[in-house]
């Protein structure tokens, strides 16, 4: 199509309805992860960095049924 791709993924990134998306998204998936015993010492900081530990206490997806 002809169009810069680092410019595409930089708007599709920034979008706020992407972020919402990908909050959701995360919002279910964490727990889970935390549930299962995924979490680990190593990859913590990284799930905070991206600003989605946040939901690690949140109910896992059983919990919502």
């Amino acid at each position: 199509m002809g169009l810069p791709v680092a410019k595409c993924r930089e708007a599709v990134l920034a979008s706020e309805s992407m972020k919402v998306f990908r909050q959701m998204l995360f919002s279910r998936i964490v727990p889970d992860l935390k549930r299962i015993g995924l979490i680990s010492d190593r990859l913590r900081p990284k799930l905070a960095e991206l600003g989605i530990l946040q939901f690690e206490d949140m109910p896992a997806e059983d919990d919502l049924a």
